[in-house]
């Protein structure tokens, strides 16, 4: 699923929403807000649009991604119910 959100004003392309889901496993693969459209709701309502995607398709666990370090994504996403279950190492060569 994508979802793309515009200004209303202007017809700009604010941000957008790409969900994917693969037997009951469900993942929010990227979201992205323009900085100055950050606290306006944008965020919120693709996280209710991923999960009524989720919910259509009977997707049983739902997952996504964050970098370490980006706390303001960490924070949204708890308020949403989304909460840390793995920790990824990666080695750099």
């Amino acid at each position: 699923m994508l979802v793309i959100a515009a200004d209303s004003e202007t017809g700009k392309n604010i941000g957008y929403c790409i969900c994917s889901v693969f037997n009951d496993y469900g993942e929010i693969d990227s979201i992205f807000v323009e900085e100055q459209y950050r606290k306006h709701n944008v965020g919120n309502e693709f996280m209710i649009k991923a999960n009524q995607f989720f919910r259509d398709h009977s997707v049983k666990n739902k997952f996504l991604s964050v970098y370490v370090g980006n706390e303001q994504a960490i924070l949204f996403y708890n308020r949403h119910h989304y909460y840390q279950k793995h920790i990824i190492l990666e080695k750099k060569d």
